[in-house]
Order: structure tokens, then C-alpha cells, then sequence
């Protein structure tokens, strides 16, 4: 079976919608075995990625991105992403509405690639 191609506007309305299984798929296959290392890239890509599912605000895609990908980090890597989601999630509460939406319009703006 093919890969599905994502596009990024698919991405994000899928995960609003609370069906991110074939992304989440997609993310299984390309970066489970480098979240399970504990790599410093693998910890950074599971960081972003769940910035970016929290940011789109769907409760149940960010439950199932948990669910899916959590375990797969080793446990002083969960302790640390535990606590920086909480963290996160205090000053998500603390900002006004527009200062979450320039936030988030940060978030997901595409990384710049390094050379």
C-alpha cells in the first residue's frame, strides 16, 4: 500500500476533526523508532509535533497523540515532556485569546531547514 501524502491544510483538518489515525500512522512509520532511541532529533521532532496538535485544539487528537506516541519515549524522556506540557498548558491559560492565536499561527508556520 502507497504512503498517503499529506498536505498541510489535510493535516490540520483532520486533526480539528478528531480523525488524525492516518496522519498519526504516517508519524508512526516515519519517527516511532526514533522517539523509542531518545535522540535528542527524535525528542525535539515529538516535541513540535505535539505543540502543533495542541495548538489545532482538538481534544481528542491530542488524546490520541498521547495514547499513540508517548509510551514509545523512554521514561526520563516522558518525565521532561511531561513536565514541559504542563508548563505549556499554564501559559496557554495566562495569555489573552490573540496573543494564543499569534502563538499558534507560530507554531505552525513550516520550519525553516538548516544547511
Amino acid at each position: 500500500m502507497a504512503e498517503e501524502v499529506y498536505s498541510r491544510g489535510k493535516i490540520e483538518d483532520d486533526i480539528r476533526a478528531g480523525r488524525p489515525e492516518g496522519y498519526f500512522d504516517y508519524i508512526y512509520k516515519t519517527y516511532g523508532t526514533i522517539f523509542q532511541a531518545g535522540s535528542i532529533q527524535g525528542l525535539e521532532t515529538f516535541r513540535k509535533l505535539l505543540r502543533q496538535i495542541l495548538v489545532l485544539g482538538n481534544e481528542r487528537s491530542i488524546l490520541l497523540f498521547a495514547e499513540r506516541f508517548f509510551p514509545l519515549l523512554p521514561q526520563n524522556a516522558k518525565r521532561k515532556m511531561f513536565a514541559e506540557f504542563l508548563t505549556e498548558l499554564e501559559r496557554i491559560k495566562g495569555r489573552t485569546q490573540a496573543e494564543n492565536f499569534k502563538r499558534r499561527q507560530e507554531l505552525l508556520r513550516k520550519p525553516a531547514t538548516s544547511a
